[in-house]
């Protein structure tokens, strides 16, 4: 005369609960390592675990030269017409709040440009140390009727004389160059 009795909550249910809490988890941990590398907030860790930062020597004798002031410019400059190095920029238009050429170790270089092309593309930015390449970024455009104005940034952890290349299409438009001089108020050599 004893039955079993039910579960009270069925076993798929408990099944599609946990897979429905992963998927979630993974979109939500997914989407923080999206935000984080689009906004440089981790950066810094890369000093940690690239092997750019082991090999390369900081010089301390010499004073860096001021770098030129004048861009060097490509076959596709009449797609990224203009393009600056700045300290900070104004975040909603994406302009230069501080434009320079000179940075410290550890500050942040921001690059903003502006591309007018007659269809989507890609932009590619090739950062140098010294004469090494340093790091490479490409980002998708999309054809934009007045123009696209965009920015990247990246750190330098050394002293160095440094350049980026902006590229549309694999084709050189802009070079700039700039200095990064040592951080005086750096205490791990860093």
């Amino acid at each position: 005369m004893y039955t079993k009795p039910r579960p009270i909550i069925p076993r798929y249910r408990i099944i599609s609960g946990f897979i429905s809490f992963f998927v979630v988890i993974g979109l939500l941990c997914g989407g923080t390592a999206y935000y984080a590398k689009v906004t440089g907030r981790l950066t810094f860790l890369r000093q940690l675990y690239d092997p750019h930062f082991a090999n390369i020597q900081s010089s301390q004798a010499t004073p860096l030269p001021n770098p030129s002031a004048v861009a060097t410019f490509g076959p596709a400059h009449s797609i990224i017409n203009s393009a600056t190095t700045a300290s900070s920029i104004e975040p909603t238009t994406s302009e230069p709040r501080n434009p320079t050429n000179k940075f410290q170790v550890g500050d942040t270089i921001y690059v903003t440009y502006s591309v007018h092309a007659p269809k989507a593309g890609v932009v590619t930015f090739k950062w140098y140390m010294g004469n090494l390449i340093y790091v490479t970024k490409p980002f998708n455009i999309p054809y934009a009727k007045n123009g696209v104005s965009a920015y990247t940034t990246e750190i330098y952890a050394r002293p160095a004389e440094g350049m980026v290349e902006l590229y549309w299409n694999g084709q050189l438009a802009i070079q700039l160059y700039f200095v990064v001089e040592p951080n005086p108020n750096a205490t791990n050599g860093l």
